[in-house]
């Protein structure tokens, strides 16, 4: 029991120590766990940092029926620099017969055998991670993952986590965004997935970058 003491204390030493350490963050979420005690229909900085994971794993996929399809703004309209646009999409394109994949839960499903002391830590662990991300739970359903790209470039210029296939951008952040882009083209992307207690179980989707001028 000595040695199970001093396992959990170095464990929470070196908790503490990382807790104040933050991930990456979108620029607005939409809507933010934070704010509600649902485990479902919400976004979170977690999966944010999800999605920019498998980006970077190159695990993004490009498959039309399982990909959103933007539908406002049109693409002949031009993104005011001052007023932030409604956007609004589609989960999948409507012309897809097939209806969009769902969470696959078969695989989690593994009976667990781990001795007491291990149950123990794994407690406690739980517990720390409890305290530090108290904000959100493991979050089911699916997410999307908007940005603006300037032509040609990869690092986003706005970004928003979404739980709604609807919403408009805040106006300061937006008016930040597109300052000094006015004649400019710019490009949105949205990417889908779906989580299931935290993990992507699909995806993510990447619709068809669409590009628009900037104008005042």
């Amino acid at each position: 029991m000595k040695r199970l003491a001093c396992v959990a204390l170095a464990l929470c030493a070196c908790s503490s120590g990382n807790s104040s350490d933050e991930g990456p963050q979108a620029d607005e979420y939409f809507v933010d766990c934070a704010g509600t005690d649902a485990g479902t229909g919400v976004t979170s900085d977690e999966n944010f940092a999800a999605f920019i994971n498998a980006e970077a794993s190159n695990r993004v996929k490009n498959e039309l029926c399982n990909s959103p399809e933007l539908t406002s703004p049109a693409t002949t309209d031009k993104l005011s620099v001052q007023t932030p646009p409604s956007i609004v999409f589609n989960d999948v394109p409507l012309s897809c017969a097939a209806a969009p994949i769902r969470p696959r839960t078969g695989f989690r499903k593994v009976p667990r055998q781990q001795p007491g002391y291990s149950r123990v830590i794994e407690a406690v662990l739980a517990r720390m991670t409890t305290d530090a991300q108290a904000h959100c739970g493991a979050i089911s359903g699916t997410n999307y993952y908007f940005k603006i790209l300037p032509q040609g470039g990869t690092s986003a210029l706005y970004t928003a986590m979404l739980s709604v296939t609807q919403f408009t951008p805040d106006a300061a952040k937006w008016q930040k965004a597109m300052s000094g882009r006015n004649g400019q083209t710019v490009t949105i992307v949205i990417e889908r997935a779906i989580f299931l207690k935290g993990d992507i179980n699909q995806g993510p989707f990447a619709m068809q970058p669409v590009n628009f001028v900037v104008g005042q």
